[in-house]
């Protein structure tokens, strides 16, 4: 069950999506998980670099 599923009565992405409207919740997960993703990498490198 994510976000969606649980606030669908509330949204109306139907209404949305009829009226021309984006629908930016991938878009914004996906640039969050792009960003967690970086940042990760960046902790790691720094990690083996700071032990070695």
């Amino acid at each position: 069950m994510g976000w969606d599923s649980n606030n669908a009565a509330f949204v109306h992405y139907d209404e949305a999506l009829d009226a021309g409207w984006p629908i930016t919740s991938g878009i914004v997960e996906g640039a969050a998980r792009h960003l967690a993703a970086d940042w990760f990498c960046r902790q790691l490198v720094t990690s083996v670099v700071r032990d070695s």
